[in-house]
């Protein structure tokens, strides 16, 4: 079911609850208390951009109806309330850091104790290669390693808490429960007892955040869980994991399916006693930030990310996992590279990557890494096996660490040792060998955990029977094989098997399958008795790589362990976690292949115990070769002196953009510029832009963009001065330089002296006189030709007799920088027309003329005109008020439209209709799933619901409307999955499901209406087409109470329907021939050619219709059908009469002919199940699509292949030269006994014991998705 199914409208919110809330100290850095209202505008006191961490942290889950929070007071007035509450907040701080600091010293002063001690007692055998490469570091200084510096994380503060909900039988309605204080931020849950859905079945839980409800408080992003506790048996508990950016429109985030009511409330299930509900919420992790991609990884964990440079994300994953050992971090480090080109040389791009992960602030670049590798573009963008790059890296590592001081430091690190051995049982003969591993595969499939993958691995198998072992000197013998584990390594790398065969789609499958591993791992017992038992193999779990999607379309990130704390490394993202998280994110799901969790782990890294403080072993700045700190500290420099990069915006930047505010900065590239001095300022910067544009320094006016309080995007209310530092300006917006450029058009102003023999500036009466009209969007010169009779401030003074624009400070705050925007009622258009330095002591009636003659209107045209605040807030300007008043100020946007006479003919008569309707729009790309050919765009309202949205796409597919069922992706590596036809559910919430808007939505058309899908269940069901070796899946829809009998009469219906379908198509097909050979009759020649390749088709088709004598798909009743139910690919059983809700949502289902032989068996007969297999540590490991088979006692070998051969399509399906050399046996649980092929079958089997079978055994060659194998040239 699509997460978006769980979405959920909680309505208005309630006032006059945020009254009764504890004042608390909010997520805003301190402000200054300042009560004018324009500096409270223009400043960006409270950036949201700045993330401030709250303490250490995906299910996509469902938020809230956006609260009506429209306001149509003007923002700029809401200000100041808020800076009083944050003196106080400053107050508060400057005591918490005080607190902060102390107690981190003294957590320095214990880590440098502890370093000592450790490298006081090193570790025996393999531990001491270890650590005689580290013995010379006894350096406490942590905040040189990529580890968070002690004075840059908050003191931990109670990140979890206990919701009690009394009398829960009583409430019926939805309530909120009390609030309470987590990480500085008050929380409380929204809880619909009975259910937000249609059906009602599921408890609906959703956590609310109360400070986003208040003006001008910023987003807050947060990763959080939900549990409701079963109170006798925590093993019970139901937990769901989120992570949500929290704003005025989405106030609100959880799950409409929470947990099924009637188990909440069954007695017997301890979920509620005494009328008592327990629910635990935990926030992992929260931050200030205006939206997801302005999240600082560094700023809030200490970590920064990998840069995906198309598929890469499987590479970061594991660099992340080497980067945290760090014996591997040192012995990369100790490589010689003094004269390497990091293009060409691994070892310098990855001591390159190390260095930056270790002290960088920004996501790292892997290009270098790649180049070196001798990758090209397609190698980028194939996503490869992570467990293959890790063997391929480090053998090419292994290799150049040879004849270094890191030699050996790989197989120190990851190689073990495992023993094969097979032992005879009555005489004293065993053959063994010993092999060397650097990870291990172990099972998935079949294997609830890694204890049971262990216990698979190392079990024994008899040989026995047929299949006795042949000892030299001792003739055939029964004996036992198996393999045992001679030593384990310090650091165990973990593959685990979860792609598979599937026989349905002819392909590998990702394995879902719920699998559960350890914090601690105990494998002693795995030990041979020739091991050395003096060791300790006790594993602490440190890295869990995930793997996201299916085979064709997936994603890696990885869970690391730091400190004693966990990270979730997702590419350039770093954000902190749980071990409740890494487990429920990673243990895979109760549901097999195809439903459930598609996110789940991939790779485990444990570290031994008694390795773990040198594997974890801080590295300090003083042991990094200085060669290297000198050389990458060089080339930054060196590229730092050369260039810089900075968004710099002009007016005709603006023209394009149709929405709010002036740009989407997302959108608008940064420009790279040469650094001609050390500190850079506007002067020199003007310079270059000379360069650039041709324009003359004096003609250019420097503004820097920042975000207002009300998450708008304005120019700073002053002009940048030529001295102003461009370190300053990066240090104030955080690395990212953000300017604007005012270019002056106007010929250069008149100079006048004044009494005292200075000189200003006197304008001439015309619109551009002393207004400084700026930009380059409309032709400037054409209006400096008209001169009107109008009033204005013409005598502005400037501090520069040869400067172009009015002075605008704080000693003249008169003048402004405006910008205009356009809109046209009747084509519905909004344009930018420029900016322009108004008087705004003027009356704003006196700017009118000068707006008609930017839009090319007749000077007398009555306008509205009105400020853009925010996308809901769009006041109207009154004429006869000032700009003053109207609070107008640099930066500030006018849009205007004509007067319109007649609004109700108008679909959207005013700047306000427009602004709404733009808010309420969105232009969707519309794909249908099953017809890659059907594709379009669609504009819908926001607000659209479901039945509206399939209505308009059935009318433009030609399709019945109630047949459409929308559906959508939770992410790039999620399935596609159905949304749920709930007209509650806006289009908005189906686009913004994970967080992130999307403008994606697909659609399939069913044979049934979409509403039926609520009491109908769908099956895929494989046929095998009867005389032929062809397969195709029948789509059966059934109701959810129905029985098999049900599925299979529906079955033979939907194909009786195809095959006369598929007739009719040849009927008409074949007319045309006749046609022509009705002309052959009348004399029309053809020549012997075509006549040769029509007697080959002809013959065929006879062929075809011989072989179908005796099938007639009419007379084919349910008894003729035999329904399989398949898993892990062997057959479950035989579906004869059970409910279809029996039918494992994992489970292929397989029809087939019931032959007349097996209608009507004699003497013993039965029908068995048929399975493939192939050998593998001496268990059979299942591929390709089981059947049935007749079983008769006693039967010859070649009888039996012969039927297998014909049940299988014979030699149109395999040739009876490769099918002989298949073996078969007889399969009993995880043993196998081959019959000879001069044997007979058994007559004494028992076939209804649990996994008996008759096996063909041969190797998979189904797998036709084999990756190319990773290359690694460096």
């Amino acid at each position: 079911m699509n997460n978006i199914d769980e979405n959920k409208n909680n309505g208005q919110q309630q006032q006059q609850q945020l009254n009764v809330l504890k004042e608390v100290t909010t997520l805003s850095p301190p402000q200054n208390n300042n009560n004018n209202n324009d500096d409270n505008k223009a400043q960006n006191e409270n950036n949201p951009s700045n993330n401030t961490p709250m303490i250490s942290s995906p299910d996509s889950v469902n938020g809230a109806q956006p609260v009506n929070n429209s306001n149509n007071n003007n923002n700029k007035n809401n200000n100041n309330n808020n800076n009083n509450n944050n003196n106080n907040n400053n107050n508060n701080n400057n005591n918490n850091n005080n607190n902060n600091n102390n107690n981190n010293n003294n957590n320095n002063n214990n880590n440098n104790n502890n370093n000592n001690n450790n490298n006081n007692n090193p570790t025996e055998n393999i531990e001491n290669n270890i650590d005689n490469k580290n013995n010379n570091n006894n350096n406490n200084n942590n905040n040189d390693d990529a580890a968070p510096a002690a004075n840059n994380i908050p003191k931990p503060r109670p990140s979890k808490t206990t919701y009690k909900v009394t009398n829960f039988s009583q409430k019926d309605k939805p309530f909120y429960t009390e609030t309470q204080t987590i990480l500085d931020l008050t929380w409380r849950l929204y809880v619909f007892p009975k259910g937000n859905n249609t059906d009602n079945k599921d408890i609906s839980l959703f956590l609310d955040l109360i400070e986003v409800q208040q003006p001008g408080h910023p987003n807050v992003k947060a990763s959080f869980t939900l549990e409701i506790l079963n109170q006798k048996n925590p093993d019970k508990n139901v937990r769901k994991i989120s992570d949500h950016l929290f704003n005025p429109k989405g106030v609100d985030w959880g799950f409409n399916r929470f947990m099924d009511i009637q188990t909440l409330l069954d007695p017997e299930q301890s979920y509620i006693i005494d009328d008592c509900l327990m629910i635990n919420v935990e926030i992992v992790q929260a931050y200030n930030c205006i939206d997801s991609s302005s999240y600082d990884s560094k700023k809030v964990t200490g970590y920064v990310g990998l840069q995906n440079q198309g598929a890469t994300c499987y590479m970061n994953s594991l660099l992340q996992a080497l980067f945290h050992i760090s014996p591997f971090r040192r012995a990369v480090y100790e490589l010689p590279t003094v004269s390497d080109d990091p293009t060409k040389s691994i070892s310098l791009a990855l001591q390159r990557i190390f260095y930056k992960l270790q002290f960088g602030d920004k996501a790292v670049g892997t290009k270098e890494l790649t180049k070196s590798f001798g990758w090209d573009t397609m190698d980028i963008f194939t996503q490869h096996d992570v467990q293959e790059l890790n063997r391929v890296l480090c053998d090419n590592l292994n290799d150049k660490m040879k004849g270094t001081k890191a030699e050996g430091t790989i197989d120190d690190l990851f190689r073990g040792k495992i023993k094969n051995f097979i032992k005879c049982e009555k005489v004293s003969f065993e053959s063994k060998s010993d092999e060397y591993f650097y990870d291990l595969s172990l099972n998935v499939k079949g294997c609830k955990d890694i204890i049971a993958s262990f216990d698979k691995y190392t079990e024994t198998e008899r040989l026995d029977g047929s299949n006795q072992y042949f000892a030299e000197g001792f003739g055939l013998q029964n004996a036992n094989k198996g393999v045992k584990f001679l030593s384990l390594p310090p650091v165990l790398n973990l593959h685990l098997k979860r792609f598979e065969y599937d026989p349905i789609r002819d392909e590998n499958v990702k394995i879902n399958d719920k699998y559960k591993f350890p914090d601690t791992l105990d494998l002693n017992r795995y030990l041979d008795e020739g091991a050395d038992k003096s060791l300790s193999y006790i594993y602490t779990l440190q890295s869990v790589l995930i793997h996201s999607g299916d085979l064709h379309n997936g994603h890696y990130y990885a869970f690391i362990k730091s400190n004693g704390e966990w990270f979730k490394f997702d590419d350039d993202e770093v954000t902190k976690s749980t071990f409740d998280r890494v487990s429920d994110e990673s243990f895979g799901s109760d549901y097999g292949i195809r439903p459930g969790r598609s996110d789940n782990a991939y790779m485990l890294v444990y570290f031994r115990n008694n390795c773990y403080d040198q594997l974890t072993r801080t590295i300090v700045d003083t042991e990094i070769p200085e060669h290297l700190k000198s050389r990458i500290e060089r080339d930054e420099m060196k590229e730092n002196e050369q260039t810089f990069q900075l968004r710099l915006t002009r007016d005709e930047d603006f023209v394009d953009h149709k929405s709010f505010d002036l740009i989407d900065f997302e959108r608008f590239p940064p420009k790279t510029f040469k650094k001609t001095h050390d500190n850079m300022n506007i002067g020199h910067l003007k310079k270059q832009i000379t360069t650039l544009y041709g324009i003359p320094v004096e003609r250019q006016r420097i503004w820097a963009w920042t975000t207002r309080r009300n998450r708008t995007h304005r120019i700073e209310k002053y002009p940048e001065q030529d001295d102003t530092s461009l370190n300053l300006l990066r240090a104030r917006m955080n690395g990212d330089i953000r300017l604007h450029l005012e270019i002056c058009y106007n010929p250069r102003p008149l100079i006048a002296p004044t009494s005292n023999g200075n000189n200003y500036i006197l304008a001439n009466n015309n619109v551009n006189s002393g207004t400084g009209l700026t930009g380059g969007v409309n032709q400037i010169n054409s209006i400096n030709n008209h001169h009107h009779h109008h009033h204005y401030n013409n005598h502005q003074i400037v501090d520069n007799m040869n400067s172009f624009f009015p002075k605008i400070d704080k000693d003249n705050e008169t003048s402004a920088l405006l910008f205009f925007k356009f809109y046209d009622p009747e084509t519905r258009s909004l344009k930018f027309l420029g900016s322009k330095v108004l008087d705004i002591s003027s009356k704003a009636s006196s700017v009118f003329p000068q707006l008609c003659q930017l839009a090319g209107l007749p000077m007398n045209t009555p306008l509205l005109v009105y400020e853009e605040i925010t996308s809901s807030n769009i006041q109207p300007i009154k004429p006869n008020e000032t700009l003053i008043k109207c609070e107008m100020l640099s930066g500030d946007i006018l849009v205007f439209q004509k007067q319109v006479a007649y609004p109700n003919k108008l679909k959207l008569p005013t700047v306000i209709d427009y602004f709404q309707y733009i808010i309420n729009t969105k232009v969707v790309k519309i794909k249908q799933v099953d017809n890659s050919q059907v594709q379009f765009n669609c504009e819908f309202s926001k607000q659209m619901k479901y039945s509206e949205i399939t209505a308009k796409i059935a009318t433009l597919v030609g399709a019945n409307s109630e047949n459409i069922r929308l559906m959508c992706k939770q992410n790039m590596a999620a399935p596609i999955s159905p949304i749920k036809p709930n007209d509650n559910i806006p289009l908005y919430d189906m686009l913004s499901s994970t967080n992130k808007l999307t403008d994606l939505l697909y659609f399939e058309i069913l044979n049934i209406p979409v509403k039926d899908c609520e009491i109908k269940r769908n099956f895929k069901i494989t046929w095998q087409k009867p005389f032929t070796n062809e397969f195709e899946i029948i789509s059966v829809w059934v109701l959810r109470v129905g029985d098999v009998k049900e599925l299979i009469n529906e079955f033979l219906k939907t194909i009786k329907l195809n095959y006369k379908q598929q007739n009719n198509i040849q009927q008409q097909q074949q007319q045309p021939q006749n046609n022509i050979q009705q002309q052959q009759t009348n004399g029309i020649v053809i020549n012997n050619n075509q006549q040769q390749q029509q007697q080959p088709q002809q013959q065929d088709n006879e062929n075809q219709k011989q072989e179908n004598i005796n099938f007639d798909i009419e007379t084919i009743d349910s008894s003729k059908i035999r329904l399989i139910e398949i898993r892990g690919y062997r057959v479950e059983k035989i579906l004869t009469d059970e409910d279809v809700c029996s039918i494992g949502d994992s489970s292929a289902l397989r029809a087939e002919m019931i032959s007349d032989e097996e209608m009507n068996p004699t003497n013993g007969e039965r029908v068995v199940f048929v399975v493939h297999y192939s050998r593998e540590h001496n268990y059979p490991l299942f591929h390709g699509s089981p059947m049935t088979i007749l079983y008769k006692p006693g039967e010859s070998c070649q009888s039996l292949r012969s039927r297998l051969h014909a049940k299988m399509g014979g030699s149109k399906s395999i040739s009876s030269k490769e099918f002989s050399r298949w073996k078969i046996s007889i399969i009993r649980g995880d043993k196998v006994e081959y019959i000879p092929d001069d044997g007979s079958i058994g007559n004494n089997i028992d076939w209804n014991a649990v996994n008996t079978f008759i096996g063909l055994e041969h190797s998979n060659t189904h797998n036709k998705n084999q990756q190319k194998a990773i290359k690694i040239l460096g």
